[in-house]
């Protein structure tokens, strides 16, 4: 793959970005902005570095696919991970990710919360 060398723009701040599926490509001015990676224009005029992530916990599943993540109400995260077919499923305590359960499959899975619960949907 080819390496490019990096562009510097001056004047981003000045039209902010503009989504080349909203406007024609004739009318779009030529110092725009078409594509950023980790930038914020949420300010008009003005161009912000988007935060970037942070981990938390620690290592939960190595190598495995993350396949749900739920933010519980109860400010809790949930976390499954499938290897060879059968799915893990941890939670954060104390900054831990502490197993809570198994399950069977790789589809899609989905996350609700109701009357204080979490339900995992496959």
């Amino acid at each position: 793959m080819e390496k490019l060398d990096p562009q510097f723009i001056r004047n981003l701040g000045v039209r902010g970005l503009v989504r080349q599926a909203r406007v024609d490509d004739q009318l779009i001015p030529a110092e725009a902005v078409t594509e950023v990676v980790n930038l914020n224009f949420d300010r008009i005029g003005a161009v912000q570095s988007r935060p970037g992530l942070t981990g938390i916990g620690s290592s939960v599943s190595t190598g495995n696919p993350c396949i749900g993540l739920h933010n519980e109400g109860s400010s809790s995260l949930i976390s499954v991970f499938v290897a060879t077919g059968s799915a893990t499923i941890y939670q954060l305590q104390s900054g831990t990710w502490q197993q809570i359960g198994k399950g069977q499959g790789s589809g899609k899975l989905r996350f609700v919360d109701f009357a204080q619960r979490t339900v995992a949907i496959w």
